[in-house]
Order: structure tokens, then sequence, then C-alpha cells
């Protein structure tokens, strides 16, 4: 029997990151559930995963990642990679918007959201390429939002 696939999905503290993280144990693949503050503000929610994952077929790595930094990156896949050597499918799901007034936003706002949105999807991926083409085989999938289709008022830094 071949071992299960082994899947990265960044964002899982809530919303899609979380739901996929579900799902995927459900099926029986191994996941690299990540999020950041794993034993402070996200503490609760990552126990919620873990007594989630019990008695599925799935095994679950839970592993502290910030898209927002470069190390933090670097340090979860190489993570991953000690623990189960490979890894077969990386999901960019990590992500947030904000809405308001565009003139209210500062520059260093609007840099948050692309450093997460944007940048933390480059970092994650180009973390995990190497790995991928090492084992000849790989899959990155990227979710986004409609919004990056459809304009809605007060939604500017996130369209």
């Amino acid at each position: 029997m071949s071992k299960p696939k082994t899947i990265l999905v960044t964002g899982t503290s809530t919303g899609f990151g979380s739901l996929i993280t579900r799902t995927l144990l459900g099926k029986g693949y191994i996941v690299f559930a990540t999020m950041r503050g794993l034993d402070d503000k996200n503490e609760k929610r990552a126990n919620e995963l873990r007594n989630f994952a019990e008695g599925k077929r799935g095994i679950l790595h839970l592993l502290e990642l910030d898209v927002t930094d470069t190390a933090s990156v670097a340090a979860a896949i190489r993570q991953a990679l000690e623990l189960e050597d490979r890894i077969d499918v990386a999901v960019n799901n990590a992500g947030f918007g904000a809405g308001g007034f565009c003139e209210a936003f500062t520059v260093d706002q609007f840099q948050r959201i692309f450093d997460v949105n944007v940048f933390g999807v480059q970092r994650v991926s180009r973390a995990v390429l190497p790995s991928m083409r090492k084992h000849g085989t790989g899959l990155l999938i990227n979710v986004s939002s409609v919004m990056g289709r459809i304009v809605l008022p007060f939604a500017a830094p996130y369209t």
C-alpha cells in the first residue's frame, strides 16, 4: 500500500484553512497544518484541530508558520521534511482582508495585506518547490478570493 500524500496548508487556525485540514484528515492524508501562535493566541484552535484529528484516518502535524517571516517559513518547511521527507501538495491559503475608506488606510496597512496575501504565497512556494523538484512531483494550490474579480465599495486594500 502506498503512503498517503503529504499536504501543507497555511492559515489553518480559522476559515477555509481549518475546513481544508479537517476534510483532508477525514480522507486519510498526512496534513501539515500551519498557523501563527500555536502556543499562545491560537493554542485553543490548535488543540481543536488535534482533538478533531483523533480517530481520523489522516495524520496531523501542527507547525508554527508565519507567512510574513521568511525564517519562519523556512523552519516550518524544514520541520515538515524532517517529519515526512516530502511535501506533495502546498495549499497557500493564509490571507485576510480589510474594509473601509481607501484614503483611511496607511501605506503600512496596505503593505501588511500584500505581505500576507501576495508575498506570503511567494515565500511558501519558494520554500517548498526545491523539495517537489527533487521528488519529481508536487502541486501548488493558491487559494484566492472572488474579490480579485469584482469590486465592492470600501474594499480597496483587498481587491
